[in-house]
């Protein structure tokens, strides 16, 4: 019985990690590739690409595309994991 009642709660401790792993993980993969784009816009608009063009291209606004050129910069200053870590805490906080 004490074999049975082990497996049942280690498929569902197996179940619970999974489960974490896969939202926790997926969070903060999401916020590096947020981070990483924020950075590829930036670099963009440094290198002559207009926000308008490259709103355009993305098919966002021009004021999103600006807010996210700044973000950028903020990602090129401290680094895209921190910048990451900085989002996933500002989204916790909310």
């Amino acid at each position: 019985m004490q074999e049975r009642l082990d497996r049942v709660v280690g498929w569902a401790l197996l179940w619970w990690a999974t489960l974490l792993h896969r939202t926790v993980a997926k969070q903060e993969q999401w916020h590096r590739w947020q981070a990483r784009r924020n950075l590829a816009l930036c670099q963009a608009e440094a290198r002559g690409r207009r926000p308008k063009e490259i709103a355009d291209r993305l098919g966002l606004s021009e004021a999103h595309v600006k807010a996210k050129i700044r973000d950028g910069r903020k990602v090129a200053r401290v680094g895209v994991d921190a910048a990451a870590r900085e989002a996933a805490a500002e989204e916790d906080a909310e």
